[in-house]
């Protein structure tokens, strides 16, 4: 933006919009983290669902839980397929 524009725009008023425009865009921000924290919790729960309904139905042991936990690559293996 040249200097010409500058100096016809209300110093103060800019100043507020810019301190708005952060506000909005933190706020939305942190409306997302939220988001994506509530769905990992979700998606966490149906994990220890799913086991907990295989180790009733199927007799799966403890060491599944043991095996998941010892294999932090399986999502990496999951998106390679």
């Amino acid at each position: 933006m040249g200097s010409e524009r500058m100096d016809s725009i209300d110093a103060t008023e800019y100043r507020k919009w810019l301190v708005d425009l952060k506000a909005r865009i933190r706020s939305s921000q942190a409306r997302a983290a939220v988001a994506v924290n509530f769905g990992m919790v979700m998606r966490y729960w149906q994990l220890g669902r799913e086991i907990l309904d295989r180790q009733e139905e199927q007799g799966w042991e403890v060491k599944v839980v043991e095996e998941v936990a010892d294999r932090p690559h399986v999502c990496d293996e999951a998106k390679s397929k």
